[in-house]
């Protein structure tokens, strides 16, 4: 379990279905570097600053859109905890990477979260890398 401090009331977790399982997602594309990594991946019940989460199966976000229905929820705010895998840093003719936005791929967008209320209208937000969503590992100098 992980417990990065005391958990708030002010929140609840959301009960999703999810589309994997943590034993699957070595076995899903993954950088090796992530891979390696999914002993420490948060699962279960878990206290991320402060916000408690459930996370029985994982959403793997890939190639195609996922959809989570969340019926009946009411909620002022939604916060998720997600991450994003590590994406090469790919070198030009002359050896150089431009622009360099260093190994999180700085403001790149990387999935578009829509939400849909129960009367069908939607609201979209562009998810942008080291923005809103952070890689699983930081290297020094990019946090």
């Amino acid at each position: 379990m992980i417990q990065d401090g005391p958990s708030t009331t002010n929140f609840s977790p959301v009960p999703l279905q999810g589309n994997t399982v943590f034993e699957e997602l070595s076995k899903a594309g993954l950088s090796e570097a992530m891979s390696t990594s999914l002993a420490q991946a948060p699962g279960g019940a878990c206290v991320s600053w402060g916000i408690p989460f459930r996370i029985d199966r994982p959403i793997l976000l890939k190639d195609q859109p996922v959809t989570e229905p969340t019926k009946g929820l009411k909620a002022a705010w939604l916060v998720f905890l997600h991450t994003a895998d590590i994406k090469p840093l790919v070198r030009d003719e002359y050896g150089l990477i431009r622009p360099m936005r260093g190994e999180g791929h700085l403001g790149e967008h990387i999935a578009d979260y829509t939400i849909v209320y129960a009367d069908g209208t939607e609201a979209r937000t562009e998810i942008r890398r080291r923005h809103h969503v952070g890689p699983f590992r930081r290297i020094w100098g990019e946090n």
